[in-house]
């Protein structure tokens, strides 16, 4: 019961900074709240672009279960991943056999831009903030372009959000597809110190196909 609750309240500790998650009690499931890229900038740790080396399901010294995940950076974005160097983070599971339902699942050889946020005080575990809307996958399209799609289809990125103020702010051009684009919006998010003063009534913002 004692390691339960624990359980739960480390989970609810770490997800609830990244954008108000909840953890159910009678389901291994975990819900969370639409976040557009202001809300996943301001709980980000670091941010970059790489591609996963390793993926395994692991049981700490504690007696809990995670899956390690370990990428390859080829582009930092945010915070202090630097090209060249491996990321390691440990998400939380109920067991060895299941994943929590809603936790981003990352395939070895596949590219991701991952906005990784801080592990809760005391805990090993952390994982994309706003879990699914903080990991997206990378593919390159017929034009050579990186581009990028998180688990909710890039729908919310930009929503509530002052794009054109953004736009002015950042240093490349912002959009909701592609990895530059992408990446150019969150370091301006970043370099403001106030991702939330580029917030508007919800609604308002960018378009998935950047129009």
């Amino acid at each position: 019961m004692e390691r339960t609750r624990s359980m739960r309240t480390t989970m609810h500790t770490l997800l609830a900074a990244a954008a108000a998650f909840t953890l159910t009690a009678s389901t291994p499931a975990i819900t969370t709240i639409e976040a557009n890229l202001a809300q996943i900038v301001q709980y980000t740790d670091q941010a970059f672009v790489g591609t996963v080396t390793a993926s395994e399901v692991v049981q700490l010294d504690n007696g809990r279960w995670a899956e390690r995940i370990t990428v390859s950076v080829s582009e930092g974005v945010l915070g202090d991943a630097d090209a060249g160097e491996a990321v390691t983070w440990h998400q939380a599971r109920p067991n060895q056999y299941a994943a929590y339902c809603g936790m981003p699942q990352f395939q070895v050889g596949q590219d991701y831009l991952v906005f990784l946020g801080a592990s809760a005080p005391g805990s090993q575990f952390t994982a994309p903030v706003a879990l699914g809307q903080g990991a997206f996958v990378v593919t390159t399209n017929e034009n050579g372009v990186q581009v990028a799609r998180n688990g909710y289809g890039n729908g919310n990125l930009f929503n509530g959000v002052d794009v054109q103020a953004l736009s002015s702010a950042a240093a490349a051009p912002i959009d909701a597809t592609t990895v530059d684009g992408i990446a150019a919006a969150a370091q301006a998010l970043e370099s403001s110190g106030n991702p939330q003063a580029f917030s508007t009534a919800p609604g308002e913002g960018l378009s998935i196909d950047g129009n």
